[in-house]
Protein backbone atom coordinates (compact mmCIF):
# COMPACT_ATOMS: atom_id res chain seq x y z
CA UNK A 1 0.00 0.00 0.00
CA UNK A 2 1.17 3.30 -0.56
CA UNK A 3 2.43 5.91 2.08
CA UNK A 4 0.32 8.94 2.61
CA UNK A 5 0.63 11.82 0.99
CA UNK A 6 -1.16 15.15 1.67
CA UNK A 7 -4.09 14.88 3.76
CA UNK A 8 -7.05 15.26 2.24
CA UNK A 9 -10.24 17.61 3.31
CA UNK A 10 -13.11 16.52 5.56
CA UNK A 11 -16.36 15.28 3.64
CA UNK A 12 -18.95 17.55 4.85
CA UNK A 13 -22.33 15.32 6.34
CA UNK A 14 -25.81 16.55 6.54
CA UNK A 15 -27.53 17.18 9.75
CA UNK A 16 -28.71 13.39 10.67
CA UNK A 17 -25.17 12.16 9.85
CA UNK A 18 -23.97 13.95 12.18
CA UNK A 19 -26.55 13.00 14.92
CA UNK A 20 -27.01 9.27 14.06
CA UNK A 21 -23.73 8.38 12.17
CA UNK A 22 -23.56 4.87 10.41
CA UNK A 23 -24.94 2.92 13.71
CA UNK A 24 -23.18 0.45 15.72
CA UNK A 25 -24.64 -2.93 13.44
CA UNK A 26 -23.69 -1.04 9.92
CA UNK A 27 -20.19 0.21 10.91
CA UNK A 28 -19.38 -3.55 12.27
CA UNK A 29 -20.75 -4.89 9.06
CA UNK A 30 -18.22 -2.71 7.09
CA UNK A 31 -15.20 -3.88 9.37
CA UNK A 32 -16.24 -7.46 9.07
CA UNK A 33 -16.61 -7.08 5.38
CA UNK A 34 -13.60 -5.25 4.78
CA UNK A 35 -11.75 -7.52 6.78
CA UNK A 36 -12.70 -11.09 4.96
CA UNK A 37 -12.30 -8.85 1.69
CA UNK A 38 -8.36 -8.19 2.79
CA UNK A 39 -7.71 -11.70 3.86
CA UNK A 40 -9.21 -13.04 0.68
CA UNK A 41 -6.62 -11.10 -1.61
CA UNK A 42 -8.86 -8.69 -2.84
CA UNK A 43 -6.86 -5.27 -3.15
CA UNK A 44 -7.85 -2.87 -0.17
CA UNK A 45 -9.11 -0.08 -2.76
CA UNK A 46 -11.75 -2.01 -4.42
CA UNK A 47 -12.18 -3.92 -0.78
CA UNK A 48 -12.57 -0.66 1.22
CA UNK A 49 -15.11 0.74 -2.00
CA UNK A 50 -17.30 -2.98 -1.81
CA UNK A 51 -17.84 -2.73 2.01
CA UNK A 52 -18.08 1.09 2.19
CA UNK A 53 -20.96 0.93 -0.67
CA UNK A 54 -22.70 -2.03 1.43
CA UNK A 55 -23.20 0.63 4.46
CA UNK A 56 -23.57 3.85 2.62
CA UNK A 57 -23.30 4.28 -1.20
CA UNK A 58 -21.65 7.72 -0.62
CA UNK A 59 -18.81 6.07 0.82
CA UNK A 60 -18.16 4.10 -1.89
CA UNK A 61 -16.73 6.35 -4.32
CA UNK A 62 -14.92 8.40 -1.35
CA UNK A 63 -13.38 5.92 -0.12
CA UNK A 64 -11.93 4.61 -3.28
CA UNK A 65 -11.10 7.86 -4.67
CA UNK A 66 -8.83 9.00 -1.40
CA UNK A 67 -7.40 5.21 -1.66
CA UNK A 68 -6.12 5.74 -5.21
CA UNK A 69 -4.50 9.19 -4.69
CA UNK A 70 -2.16 6.99 -2.30
CA UNK A 71 -3.46 7.80 1.02
CA UNK A 72 -3.53 5.44 4.02
CA UNK A 73 -7.11 3.74 4.95
CA UNK A 74 -6.95 5.65 8.60
CA UNK A 75 -6.81 8.78 6.35
CA UNK A 76 -9.77 7.74 3.73
CA UNK A 77 -11.96 6.75 7.07
CA UNK A 78 -10.72 10.11 9.31
CA UNK A 79 -12.22 11.98 6.19
CA UNK A 80 -15.82 10.71 7.51
CA UNK A 81 -16.18 12.08 11.09
CA UNK A 82 -19.58 11.28 11.53
CA UNK A 83 -19.16 7.51 10.22
CA UNK A 84 -16.15 6.55 12.12
CA UNK A 85 -14.90 7.65 15.32
CA UNK A 86 -11.24 8.44 17.05
CA UNK A 87 -11.56 4.60 18.08
CA UNK A 88 -11.57 2.95 14.76
CA UNK A 89 -9.44 5.63 13.54
CA UNK A 90 -7.05 4.69 15.59
CA UNK A 91 -7.36 0.97 15.59
CA UNK A 92 -6.96 0.99 11.98
CA UNK A 93 -3.80 3.15 11.92
CA UNK A 94 -2.06 0.93 14.29
CA UNK A 95 -2.86 -1.70 12.36
CA UNK A 96 -1.33 -0.08 8.96
CA UNK A 97 1.84 0.84 10.88
CA UNK A 98 2.29 -2.59 12.53
CA UNK A 99 1.52 -4.52 9.29
CA UNK A 100 -1.12 -6.49 10.67
CA UNK A 101 -4.26 -4.31 8.92
CA UNK A 102 -6.98 -8.01 8.58
CA UNK A 103 -6.10 -8.05 12.25
CA UNK A 104 -6.93 -4.91 13.53
CA UNK A 105 -10.30 -4.82 11.09
CA UNK A 106 -11.50 -8.32 13.18
CA UNK A 107 -10.82 -6.75 15.79
CA UNK A 108 -12.48 -3.60 15.64
CA UNK A 109 -15.71 -5.68 14.21
CA UNK A 110 -15.87 -7.92 17.20
CA UNK A 111 -15.69 -5.14 19.16
CA UNK A 112 -18.34 -2.73 17.72
CA UNK A 113 -20.49 -6.24 17.43
CA UNK A 114 -20.13 -6.60 21.28
CA UNK A 115 -21.04 -3.12 22.12
CA UNK A 116 -24.14 -3.29 19.74
CA UNK A 117 -25.29 -6.54 21.47
CA UNK A 118 -24.51 -4.69 24.48
CA UNK A 119 -26.83 -1.67 23.43
CA UNK A 120 -29.66 -4.73 22.58
CA UNK A 121 -29.13 -6.33 25.92
CA UNK A 122 -29.87 -2.71 27.63
CA UNK A 123 -32.73 -2.09 25.68
CA UNK A 124 -34.68 -5.25 26.52
CA UNK A 125 -34.02 -4.97 29.76
CA UNK A 126 -35.17 -1.22 29.67
CA UNK A 127 -38.04 -0.98 27.68
CA UNK A 128 -40.55 -2.65 30.45
CA UNK A 129 -39.29 -0.38 33.31
CA UNK A 130 -39.45 2.67 31.06
CA UNK A 131 -43.11 1.87 30.31
CA UNK A 132 -43.79 1.47 33.65
CA UNK A 133 -42.30 4.64 35.05
CA UNK A 134 -44.56 6.81 31.86
CA UNK A 135 -47.52 4.95 32.94
CA UNK A 136 -46.49 6.03 36.51
CA UNK A 137 -46.31 9.68 35.15
CA UNK A 138 -49.97 9.81 33.47
CA UNK A 139 -52.17 7.28 35.07
CA UNK A 140 -51.57 8.66 38.89
CA UNK A 141 -52.66 12.24 37.86
CA UNK A 142 -55.88 11.19 36.15
CA UNK A 143 -57.98 12.74 38.66
CA UNK A 144 -56.67 16.65 37.53
CA UNK A 145 -57.57 16.13 33.60
CA UNK A 146 -61.17 14.74 35.09
CA UNK A 147 -61.34 17.73 37.91
CA UNK A 148 -59.46 20.45 36.50
CA UNK A 149 -59.34 19.71 32.45
CA UNK A 150 -56.52 19.24 30.64
CA UNK A 151 -53.92 22.13 31.18
CA UNK A 152 -53.28 21.12 34.93
CA UNK A 153 -52.91 17.37 33.96
CA UNK A 154 -50.63 17.96 30.79
CA UNK A 155 -48.70 20.88 33.49
CA UNK A 156 -48.35 17.95 35.99
CA UNK A 157 -47.29 15.22 33.61
CA UNK A 158 -44.81 16.73 30.76
CA UNK A 159 -43.48 18.55 33.52
CA UNK A 160 -41.59 15.85 35.26
CA UNK A 161 -41.19 14.33 31.60
CA UNK A 162 -39.83 17.66 29.97
CA UNK A 163 -36.87 17.77 31.72
CA UNK A 164 -35.84 14.30 31.71
CA UNK A 165 -36.42 14.09 27.56
CA UNK A 166 -34.19 17.02 27.78
CA UNK A 167 -31.31 16.18 29.47
CA UNK A 168 -30.99 13.19 27.81
CA UNK A 169 -30.80 15.10 24.52
CA UNK A 170 -28.48 17.31 25.40
CA UNK A 171 -26.43 14.39 26.62
CA UNK A 172 -26.88 12.66 23.35
CA UNK A 173 -25.87 15.83 21.27
CA UNK A 174 -22.99 16.88 23.73
CA UNK A 175 -21.50 13.30 22.65
CA UNK A 176 -21.99 13.74 18.48
CA UNK A 177 -21.18 17.42 18.26
CA UNK A 178 -17.88 17.27 19.44
CA UNK A 179 -17.94 17.75 23.21
CA UNK A 180 -17.10 13.81 23.02
CA UNK A 181 -14.52 14.39 26.52
CA UNK A 182 -17.30 16.60 28.67
CA UNK A 183 -19.27 14.04 28.39
CA UNK A 184 -16.33 11.26 28.91
CA UNK A 185 -15.71 13.41 32.21
CA UNK A 186 -19.31 13.39 33.30
CA UNK A 187 -19.39 9.32 33.37
CA UNK A 188 -15.95 9.04 34.40
CA UNK A 189 -17.73 10.59 38.08
CA UNK A 190 -20.66 8.47 38.00
CA UNK A 191 -19.82 5.26 40.66
CA UNK A 192 -19.36 1.79 39.03
CA UNK A 193 -19.99 3.17 35.42
CA UNK A 194 -16.76 5.70 35.03
CA UNK A 195 -14.78 2.38 36.55
CA UNK A 196 -16.22 0.43 33.88
CA UNK A 197 -15.77 2.65 31.08
CA UNK A 198 -12.43 3.19 32.48
CA UNK A 199 -11.51 -0.43 32.62
CA UNK A 200 -13.20 -0.90 28.98
CA UNK A 201 -10.24 1.81 27.45
CA UNK A 202 -7.67 0.11 29.34
CA UNK A 203 -8.33 -3.15 28.20
CA UNK A 204 -8.24 -1.66 24.61
CA UNK A 205 -5.36 -0.13 25.20
CA UNK A 206 -3.44 -3.21 26.26
CA UNK A 207 -4.76 -5.42 23.62
CA UNK A 208 -3.62 -3.06 21.11
CA UNK A 209 -0.34 -2.60 22.52
CA UNK A 210 0.01 -6.46 22.18
CA UNK A 211 -0.55 -6.52 18.51
CA UNK A 212 1.40 -4.13 18.01
CA UNK A 213 4.57 -5.01 20.27
CA UNK A 214 4.57 -8.25 18.39
CA UNK A 215 4.63 -6.58 15.10
CA UNK A 216 8.30 -4.96 16.15
CA UNK A 217 7.50 -1.19 15.93
CA UNK A 218 9.29 0.79 18.96
CA UNK A 219 7.52 -0.05 22.19
CA UNK A 220 6.85 4.13 22.32
CA UNK A 221 5.57 4.10 18.96
CA UNK A 222 3.53 1.19 20.20
CA UNK A 223 2.65 2.81 23.30
CA UNK A 224 1.08 6.09 21.25
CA UNK A 225 -0.95 4.39 18.57
CA UNK A 226 -2.32 1.86 21.45
CA UNK A 227 -3.39 5.28 23.74
CA UNK A 228 -5.17 6.17 20.43
CA UNK A 229 -6.79 2.72 20.19
CA UNK A 230 -8.41 2.93 24.11
CA UNK A 231 -11.71 5.20 22.47
CA UNK A 232 -11.18 7.48 25.37
CA UNK A 233 -9.64 10.90 24.76
CA UNK A 234 -9.31 11.33 28.19
CA UNK A 235 -7.83 7.74 29.26
CA UNK A 236 -5.67 8.46 26.00
CA UNK A 237 -4.35 11.51 27.39
CA UNK A 238 -3.41 9.63 30.69
CA UNK A 239 -1.23 6.62 29.33
CA UNK A 240 0.32 8.61 26.36
CA UNK A 241 3.22 10.28 28.60
CA UNK A 242 4.22 6.43 29.42
CA UNK A 243 5.99 6.55 25.62
CA UNK A 244 8.68 9.79 26.70
CA UNK A 245 9.07 7.12 29.56
CA UNK A 246 9.76 4.09 27.94
CA UNK A 247 12.16 6.33 25.43
CA UNK A 248 14.34 7.46 28.43
CA UNK A 249 14.94 3.93 29.65
CA UNK A 250 12.17 2.97 32.30
CA UNK A 251 10.35 -0.38 31.68
CA UNK A 252 6.86 -0.86 30.56
CA UNK A 253 5.07 -1.71 33.75
CA UNK A 254 6.95 0.83 35.96
CA UNK A 255 6.27 3.74 33.04
CA UNK A 256 2.49 2.89 32.93
CA UNK A 257 2.55 2.47 37.24
CA UNK A 258 3.32 6.30 37.16
CA UNK A 259 0.59 7.32 34.84
CA UNK A 260 -2.13 5.94 37.41
CA UNK A 261 -3.66 4.35 33.90
CA UNK A 262 -3.89 0.42 35.11
CA UNK A 263 -5.23 -1.27 38.42
CA UNK A 264 -2.37 -2.90 40.28
CA UNK A 265 -3.26 -6.42 39.30
CA UNK A 266 -2.50 -5.65 35.48
CA UNK A 267 0.50 -4.02 36.19
CA UNK A 268 1.66 -6.81 38.09
CA UNK A 269 0.54 -9.25 34.99
CA UNK A 270 3.01 -6.80 32.41
CA UNK A 271 6.05 -6.81 35.18
CA UNK A 272 5.63 -10.64 35.17
CA UNK A 273 5.51 -10.93 31.49
CA UNK A 274 8.51 -8.41 31.08
CA UNK A 275 10.57 -9.91 33.76
CA UNK A 276 9.66 -14.30 31.81
CA UNK A 277 10.68 -12.37 28.78
CA UNK A 278 6.63 -13.54 27.18
CA UNK A 279 5.07 -9.51 27.36
CA UNK A 280 3.02 -10.02 24.00
CA UNK A 281 1.44 -12.88 25.82
CA UNK A 282 0.90 -11.36 29.12
CA UNK A 283 -0.74 -8.03 27.56
CA UNK A 284 -3.22 -10.02 25.65
CA UNK A 285 -3.81 -11.90 28.94
CA UNK A 286 -4.04 -8.78 30.66
CA UNK A 287 -6.29 -7.51 28.07
CA UNK A 288 -8.56 -10.38 28.00
CA UNK A 289 -9.13 -10.07 31.72
CA UNK A 290 -9.53 -6.63 31.93
CA UNK A 291 -13.01 -7.26 29.00
CA UNK A 292 -13.91 -9.73 31.32
CA UNK A 293 -13.98 -7.76 34.40
CA UNK A 294 -15.74 -5.19 31.86
CA UNK A 295 -18.25 -7.61 30.93
CA UNK A 296 -18.95 -9.17 34.57
CA UNK A 297 -19.88 -5.36 35.59
CA UNK A 298 -22.05 -4.70 32.78
CA UNK A 299 -23.96 -8.06 33.53
CA UNK A 300 -24.39 -6.86 37.06
CA UNK A 301 -25.41 -3.14 36.35
CA UNK A 302 -28.18 -4.66 33.34
CA UNK A 303 -29.43 -6.67 35.84
CA UNK A 304 -29.91 -4.05 38.46
CA UNK A 305 -30.45 -1.13 36.45
CA UNK A 306 -34.06 -2.10 36.02
CA UNK A 307 -34.60 -2.62 39.25
CA UNK A 308 -33.44 0.62 40.36
CA UNK A 309 -36.36 1.84 38.10
CA UNK A 310 -38.95 0.17 39.35
CA UNK A 311 -38.26 1.21 42.84
CA UNK A 312 -37.97 4.73 41.51
CA UNK A 313 -41.08 4.18 40.22
CA UNK A 314 -42.59 3.45 42.75
CA UNK A 315 -41.39 6.15 44.80
CA UNK A 316 -42.47 8.70 42.26
CA UNK A 317 -45.95 7.05 42.25
CA UNK A 318 -46.40 6.93 46.01
CA UNK A 319 -45.64 10.80 45.86
CA UNK A 320 -47.66 11.53 43.22
CA UNK A 321 -50.61 10.08 45.48
CA UNK A 322 -49.62 11.57 48.55
CA UNK A 323 -49.05 15.11 46.70
CA UNK A 324 -52.64 14.30 45.12
CA UNK A 325 -54.59 13.31 48.09
CA UNK A 326 -53.21 15.82 50.07
CA UNK A 327 -53.77 18.93 47.85
CA UNK A 328 -57.65 17.19 47.33
CA UNK A 329 -57.96 16.85 51.67
CA UNK A 330 -56.89 20.63 52.34
CA UNK A 331 -59.27 21.60 49.70
CA UNK A 332 -62.32 20.05 51.79
CA UNK A 333 -60.66 21.00 55.17
CA UNK A 334 -61.07 24.58 53.61
CA UNK A 335 -64.61 24.13 53.02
Amino acid sequence: MASETSTPPPVPGTLKDHLFGLGLKKKAFFFRELATLVEAGVPLTRAAGLAGGHVEPRLEASLTQTLEQGNLLSTALGRHPCFFGEFEIALVAAGEAGGCLDLRLKDLAQALESQSALLMMLLSKLWYPLIVLHLAIFVPTLPLLVLQGPAPYLTATLGTLVPLYALAGLAFLFWRLGFRPWVEWVLGKVPVLGTTLRNLAAARFLGALGHLYESGLPISRCVALAARSSGNSRYAAQVAPAAQKVDSGMSLSQALSQTGGLPRMALQMLQTGEESGRLPEMLARTATWMHGEVENTAQKVMTLLPVLIMLAVGALVGLMVIRFYAGHLQMIMQL
